[in-house]
């Protein structure tokens, strides 16, 4: 097959990919590894070599406006400035097309992109397959209920402005959803329910423990993951109290790294608060190599989102290690564990539950052992990133013959 990619970046071989591209990045070295002609249309890249490697071009722009800027507080340089950028990103895509000739086109991550690729590829006739890795993408959908501009120079202009963000046409696309949560919101918002299939994410071999793994002497308990309120961090201080008045030996380790020093404050108060300053271990950031034996090293892994969270990577990397996770009951959070057989699942937000569920690993060795064992084949059998590719490279392959 000839496939057209497009993603808001292509990490360099070799390099650390977290996130959408910890996914991406995988699934293209597959399509090339299978003989695939695969072409990168990006915003960010490295260098590629030649062989072995898919063509990258680096012509999108994402960060115009500053992303930072909320458009409820753009002004009218920012929206020219957007304007600019879709009129741009979508001149771009019509290019990649000519010069690829794609049997069909596999868009990993739109994100600030627009959806002037959209656009393009639906006005080229190509057919697609699109990733869901999240529902940011679904402000793509709501234009489909906005009305055509008038004609007349007005019109006109509105038409040159919006050209490429037309939404993706609902059903017209394969969606393939990261999990029955995105998934649903898809659906919801309008995608036929019999162009949405399920692929979860997956991970390497670099995960899995090669052995049964004994309980931890260090019995600490990890947080993975960006340090803001939404991760919950301040949650599993507030529970670590309440773990600590039975087992006193307890830690929790932190790996990531703040945002801002306000919210760094914040955690350090309710620690402080709660009695464990001193049980409480910032650990920075941490390489994604040295994340395999970082789980390892831990009791179990907590995943205490207060938001919505589209899959959970780091629940699904511990338990491969042979570490249990707790997560919250949110999103597609509980997707990635078997409550009660492999983690436990609790309610957002609820300290006292989360401490439970941390005491019960703690007390109960063969529970312990028990959750260990099978998340490892849990994880192996559901979500392993040869899988992942092997199914993104089936959807594509029934795109194209069904777009011949």
């Amino acid at each position: 097959m000839r496939i057209l990619t497009i993603a808001a970046s292509l990490p360099a071989p070799g390099a650390p990919a977290y996130g959408v591209d910890a996914v991406f990045a995988p699934i293209v070295r597959h399509l090339v590894d299978a003989g695939h002609d695969v072409w990168v249309l990006t915003v960010e890249s490295a260098s590629v070599p030649s062989a072995g490697a898919p063509t990258v071009w680096p012509w999108l722009i994402r960060d115009c406006p500053d992303p930072d800027v909320l458009p409820a507080q753009w002004t009218a340089t920012h929206k020219l400035q957007y304007l600019w950028k879709m009129r741009r990103n979508y001149r771009a895509t019509r290019r990649a097309l000519r010069l690829s000739k794609p049997d069909v086109v596999y868009y990993s991550d739109l994100g600030l992109l627009t959806a002037a690729p959209v656009g393009a590829v639906e006005d080229a006739g190509h057919p697609g397959v699109f990733h869901a890795h999240d529902w940011y993408a679904l402000d793509l959908l709501e234009g489909a209920r906005q009305p055509t501009p008038d004609g007349g120079v007005k019109g006109m202009v509105l038409s040159w402005a919006q050209r490429g963000r037309r939404p993706v046409t609902i059903g017209g696309a394969r969606l393939l959803a990261n999990s029955h949560y995105v998934m649903d919101r898809y659906v919801e918002a309008g995608w036929l329910p019999e162009m949405a299939m399920l692929v979860y994410n997956g991970i390497g071999d670099q995960f899995f423990v090669e052995r049964q793994r004994d309980e931890p002497q260090q019995r600490s308990v990890l947080f993975a993951g960006r340090c803001v309120p939404d991760k919950g961090l301040h949650v599993a201080v507030e529970a670590l109290g309440n773990v600590v008045a039975r087992h006193s030996d307890v830690e929790l380790h932190a790996i990531g790294t703040f945002r801002d020093d306000a919210y760094r404050r914040t955690v350090e108060a309710a620690a402080k608060a709660h009695g464990v300053a001193d049980r409480l271990v910032f650990r920075g950031y941490v390489p994604r190599d040295d994340m395999p034996a970082e789980y390892s090293r831990h009791l179990c892994t907590v995943v205490p989102s207060l938001w919505d969270e589209p899959f959970g990577l780091v629940s699904v990397e511990s338990q491969a290690a042979g570490t249990p996770a707790i997560v919250s009951r949110r999103g597609g959070l509980p997707e990635t564990v078997r409550d009660g057989e492999t983690g436990i699942a609790v309610e957002p937000g609820d300290a006292t539950a989360l401490a439970e569920a941390i005491g019960r690993l703690l007390s109960d060795g063969a529970l312990w052992g028990h959750m260990s064992r099978a998340g490892a084949e849990f994880v192996r059998d559901q979500f392993r990133i040869e899988d992942t590719c092997a199914r993104v490279e089936q959807h594509l392959r029934a795109a194209a013959d069904a777009g011949a």
